[in-house]
Order: C-alpha cells, then sequence, then structure tokens
C-alpha cells in the first residue's frame, strides 16, 4: 500500500455503534495523554530555575582599609634633648643670666656656662671659655663641649635641641609672727575680714576658719585683699582673718593687743 493511500474505511454497520465508541475514545485518550506529556515536559523545562546568576559576588564588597590608617609620622612633636643634671637659675645671686645653662653636677658641683662664659661655684672661675677649659675636661658628666658648639670666634653656640635654664621662682616672704599674743576682742569691732566676701566684719564669726591649718589661714588670708593679718590658735586649729584696724602705718597698735599663751598674731608681709 503506498502512503498517500486514504485510511482504511471502518464500516460502522459491521463493528456496531459501540465499538465504534470505544475506538474513538481510544484514540482520544491518546492524543490527550501525548499532549499532556508534551505541555507537562515544556512547563517542567521552564520552571526550571537557573540560579547561577542569582548567586552573590562579594568580592567587591569587602572594606579596604588600607587608606584608613593614620600616618602619624608627621604629627609626632620634636623633644627636646635634656641636659645632664640641670637646674634652674641661681637664687642666691650665682648663675643668673636669662641665656645660661645652669647644672648641679655630682662629683663637680655647680656649673654655669653661657655662650661666652663658663664657670665652677665651687672652684671661684667664671670667665671666656678660653680662660677657663678645664671645667669642661675636668667635669665630662657635664658635657660642656655638646651642649654649647664651637664657633670660628671662639664663642659658643647652643646646640640645637637644648635649652637654656628657667629662672628660680620669686622667694615668698614670710609671715611675722607674735608668739603668744592676740587681739584684744573688745577692740575688734569691725577689726576682722569675711571670709566668704573678703568685706570688713564686725563680728569675728565671719572670720572663723575652723579645723584648720596655719598654711590654709595664710592662703586665705593671700586672697583676700582686706586681709593684713590672721590670729591663730594652735591648740584648737582655728584662725580669724584681720583687717587693718589693729595697726597703723604698717605696726601693731599696742592698744589692740594683749598677751595670751594660746594665741599667735601671724603678720601678712
Amino acid at each position: 500500500m503506498s502512503n498517500n493511500s486514504p485510511l482504511p474505511i471502518i464500516a460502522v454497520g459491521a463493528l456496531g455503534l459501540s465499538s465504534v465508541s470505544c475506538v474513538i475514545s481510544s484514540l482520544t485518550g491518546f492524543l490527550v495523554s501525548g499532549d499532556s506529556n508534551v505541555e507537562s515536559n515544556t512547563s517542567t523545562s521552564n520552571t526550571n530555575t537557573d540560579t547561577s546568576n542569582t548567586s552573590t559576588d562579594t568580592s567587591n564588597t569587602s572594606t579596604d582599609t588600607s587608606n584608613t590608617s593614620t600616618d602619624t609620622s608627621n604629627t609626632s612633636a620634636e623633644t627636646d634633648y635634656a641636659i645632664p643634671h640641670q637646674i634652674e637659675l641661681g637664687g642666691d645671686g650665682w648663675c643668673v643670666e636669662t641665656d645660661a645653662v645652669h647644672q648641679d653636677v655630682p662629683g663637680c658641683g655647680r656649673l654655669c656656662s653661657t655662650a661666652i662664659n663658663v664657670g665652677s661655684k665651687r672652684d671661684g672661675t667664671w670667665g671666656p671659655w678660653a680662660d677657663n677649659t678645664t671645667v669642661s675636661s675636668t667635669c665630662v658628666g657635664a658635657k660642656l663641649d655638646e651642649i654649647w658648639e664651637v664657633q670660628d670666634d671662639g664663642t659658643r653656640k647652643l646646640a640645637d635641641g637644648y635649652i637654656v635654664s628657667t629662672p628660680a621662682p620669686t622667694p615668698i616672704e614670710p609671715y611675722t609672727i607674735k608668739a603668744k599674743t592676740r587681739f584684744r576682742p573688745r577692740k575688734m569691732t569691725y577689726g576682722y575680714v569675711n571670709i566668704s566676701d573678703g568685706s570688713k566684719s564686725k563680728y569675728s564669726t565671719n572670720s572663723l576658719m575652723s579645723d584648720t591649718t596655719v598654711d590654709a589661714c595664710i592662703s586665705k588670708c593671700n586672697e583676700l585683699d582686706k586681709c593684713t593679718s590672721f590670729q591663730w590658735v594652735p591648740g584648737d586649729k582655728y584662725c580669724n582673718m584681720v583687717s587693718d584696724k589693729p595697726f597703723s602705718e604698717g605696726s601693731l597698735l599696742s592698744t589692740m593687743i594683749e598677751s595670751n599663751d594660746r594665741y599667735e598674731i601671724h603678720i601678712k608681709p
């Protein structure tokens, strides 16, 4: 039979209606089943999720902190070199030049040096470097030749990194103490100083500092402009700030004081 031959004609009458229905149902089921398989295969292939492109590439999210480091090389402060055994300028009148280096070197004593002169307090020397070479040669611990660089004209220059000595603090003149003496209470109306506001006070209670020390009383009197002295009771550790009433031209009036073993009067310099 050729490929172009028409399909055979089924004799409906011979097979009967029931047989024809079965054949048609079989063919229909095959076709439907075939289409379902095709659609199922097609839908399945389309619902497969390709996750190859959803993976997160974190290689570019890493933080590069190499540029956040702080370079402190330019912020470090240059430290001055320490001069061995350096001290303040002399408070006794020796080595008081503002451009001097003052040292107290063990075994050598006090040495003083400037760009022009050098000397030893112990040996009683002071003058040009050329005349006092033994100061640096015999006291090597002072490192004078390192601190002061020799110049072409024979003078010296303070080497870089070193600094001259600072002035000695001005000594504080002490209070004058009049022992076993107190102010006459009945004479001291408005003779006290209020420790709260510094005003003159009629009452001693306003001037009272209790459970204290003599140094604290000195500090308080120094703070108060109107305070000229204070009365101190060592055994009871209290003091009273006093105004200028008991004084005349800086001296205590004899009529304002009396002897008493428990008291001291401390007069501001």
